[in-house]
């Protein structure tokens, strides 16, 4: 017997979360059933909800994401230890892209996939092409660092209030009013970065915009850029307006889909 076949037909409802994603609204707005489907707990599960099932796309674009974190950080360290510039190929020299690929593999991408109770761990992983994986990496790469010389202002990386980081790669972010949360893939001198493995979708730039809400929010200031990096579409780069209008009216989309949900649990 599946654990599918073992859903009820009455589907319990879910408890609402302290905090929102992106991917939790997005799921309501565009099917309400499949979100309370993905947030209901079961007791045929001990009370856990129904695990999802990765796919290869999703894995090696968690890979690639992985590996982007390592640069980003690895750059920030390099350059914030040189005082000023530091010339790209001899960060590159030093950061086998390949190498790092393998080892995440191995150890980050591999243990989070155990926690899926549907996936085939080894199968997955045996399927994972790291050609793939460093090619796509190096893309986003040079379009992310098109100069030979890299340089990064100072910049707090953390926020002494909040105890939380505000730069570097993979940074998360949340608030209270609305309660919202996030991981920016890159945040640096106040512009957000998002890398996209797949192809282009409305729905990028909307989340990244919901990432603009809660940096707006957090810091009480505006981001300066908002830019998303394709490794496969032409153009490579879609950069986005970071004004007060677009993110006022995110903020109200959000508040309605907010509602919906709470009026659907009731």
């Amino acid at each position: 017997m599946t654990l599918l076949s073992k859903i009820p037909q009455a589907i319990p409802m879910p408890a609402l979360p302290s905090r929102w994603s992106y991917s939790s609204i997005y799921l309501f707005e565009r099917c309400p059933k499949k979100w309370h489907l993905q947030n209901a707990k079961f007791d045929f599960l001990n009370g856990e909800k129904y695990p999802q099932k990765p796919n290869l796309p999703q894995v090696q674009g968690n890979l690639v994401h992985k590996l982007l974190e390592e640069w980003e950080d690895f750059v920030v360290e390099k350059v914030s230890k040189s005082g000023s510039g530091t010339d790209k190929q001899e960060i590159l020299k030093n950061f086998s892209a390949r190498e790092r690929a393998r080892a995440l593999l191995k150890g980050d991408v591999a243990n989070g996939l155990e926690k899926s109770k549907r996936a085939n761990v080894k199968n997955l992983i045996g399927k994972v092409s790291l050609d793939e994986c460093v090619q796509g990496f190096n893309r986003i790469l040079e379009r992310r660092y098109p100069q030979e010389v890299l340089r990064v202002k100072a910049h707090p990386n953390v926020n002494s209030s909040q105890g939380e980081r505000r730069s570097g790669g993979e940074v998360w972010l949340s608030i209270d009013d609305p309660p919202l949360f996030g991981k920016v893939d890159a945040i640096s001198n106040g512009q957000l970065f998002e890398y996209k493995t797949g192809k282009k979708d409305e729905a990028h730039f909307e989340q990244l915009y919901f990432y603009a809400l809660i940096h707006y929010i957090k810091f009480q200031k505006l981001p300066l850029s908002l830019d998303i990096y394709y490794s496969s579409e032409d153009p490579p780069l879609y950069q986005l307006s970071a004004d007060e209008e677009k993110i006022g009216e995110t903020k109200e989309k959000i508040l309605t889909t907010l509602a919906q949900i709470n009026a659907s649990i009731e």
